[in-house]
């Protein structure tokens, strides 16, 4: 059993983030991209109105930031391994990968072509249990073969909903499965017999 913590490597939506420090950095990443004449017509027009720049060059405005969270989740890893080479390093994401890319940024499928993720763990919380094998079958696709813990959304099903999910991502292949979220499980109205009718009907086998 492993116990998983973290924090969320991806950006809540596609209006995220216009900090003044991203948008300084995405302007001075433009302008190394242009050459000289397209530099000077650049900053003639657009100046310093830094959300102007982002609007002006709205592909390389995502590209940008899915750029960012890559460089992140690979410096991330450089640090884990170092201190910890045995550690499992692993990402919760978007289950539908195209979707994360676009509007989370999260660009989980060059993570794992990059060797960037020793586990991925698709978020898969879909209450229609159909749509839940779908979600895994297609993170299962995408990994290639590495390892893919499946993300039930526990806190949204019941015991024996909860149970078909975990025996539909073993079914599918799953290494493991990670159910969100632990307090959930252990407050009102499910309390702790909820864990208990898991724990009994899918890992006491």
């Amino acid at each position: 059993m492993h116990i998983v913590d973290g924090f969320r490597v991806r950006y809540p939506n596609e209006e995220f983030d216009y900090s003044r420090g991203a948008l300084e950095a995405f302007k001075a990443d433009t302008l190394n991209g242009l050459d000289a004449a397209a530099r000077r017509q650049q900053e003639r027009a657009l100046g310093a109105d830094l959300v102007g720049w982002a609007d002006a060059f709205p592909n390389r405005w995502r590209e940008f930031r899915c750029q960012r969270l890559t460089s992140l989740v690979s410096r991330l890893r450089e640090s884990v391994k170092a201190r910890r080479p045995e550690a499992v390093f692993s990402a919760a994401v978007a289950p539908d990968a195209r979707e994360a890319r676009t509007r989370r940024f999260q660009d989980w499928g060059s993570w794992l072509q990059r060797k960037l993720l020793d586990v991925v763990c698709p978020m898969a919380y879909a209450t229609d249990s159909t749509v839940f094998s779908a979600q895994v079958a297609d993170a299962r696709q995408m990994a290639g073969g590495r390892p893919v813990w499946a993300g039930i959304g526990a806190y949204r099903l019941s015991s024996s909903e909860t149970i078909e999910n975990i025996r539909i991502a073993r079914r599918l292949g799953a290494s493991g499965v990670i159910l969100y979220s632990y307090d959930s499980l252990i407050s009102l109205p499910r309390g702790l017999d909820y864990l208990a009718q898991v724990g009994r009907a899918a890992f006491m086998q």
